[in-house]
């Protein structure tokens, strides 16, 4: 059905991918929920909430050992710019990149990347203290450490830690109700 509505294209042997189409739509939602509540980024975290630890978790239960060289070396590079006196902001970018290509699915790698477009701007000027710089170079090891021992839980966790207590630090969001989910009962 999807196929036939154009949203995804099957490609035998290789397998299903959302269409650009897709991607488009769901960057043109995410900004149109951004420009007209004055709650859209506190929005748009809380579904970063619901969605990241499982693709963190999804990640640790799928990564190889060239994943895991990657998202080293992109945190080496991240620790090397915010030591430069740079925000590490296009590693932080990189970093959840990486791991939601670690998935190996194309819709999960669609949604981060139309997230990570509509958050850029914020992220870039949220992470300007280099206090908060680190804070964010500091939750990523521990995330990467929960990947490397490839503990589904433990990243799941991580992601939703460094999700509540980094990102809605950094962006001032008000504390919402706490969601459900890892490390919560």
């Amino acid at each position: 059905m999807l196929d036939e509505k154009g949203l995804v294209v099957i490609r035998p042997g290789a397998g299903t991918f959302v269409t650009e189409d897709v991607v488009e739509a769901i960057v043109q939602a995410f900004s149109n929920l951004l420009s007209d509540s004055s709650d859209g980024v506190g929005d748009v975290f809380e579904m970063r909430l619901l969605l990241e630890p499982h693709v963190a978790s999804l990640a640790a239960q799928r990564v190889t050992d060239a994943d895991i060289e990657r998202l080293r070396q992109i945190l080496k590079e991240q620790n090397a710019d915010i030591e430069a006196g740079g925000t590490g902001v296009a590693y932080d970018t990189a970093f959840h990149f990486a791991i939601a290509n670690t998935t190996n699915n194309s819709a999960l790698v669609a949604v981060t990347h139309a997230v990570s477009d509509i958050l850029s701007q914020s992220r870039e000027d949220s992470l300007m203290s280099p206090e908060r710089s680190k804070k964010s170079l500091h939750s990523h090891v521990q995330i990467l450490a929960a990947i490397e021992s490839r503990d589904p839980e433990a990243t799941e966790l991580a992601m939703h830690e460094h999700i509540t207590q980094i990102d809605r630090e950094v962006h001032d969001l008000p504390a919402r109700a706490q969601l459900g989910g890892a490390g919560q009962a």
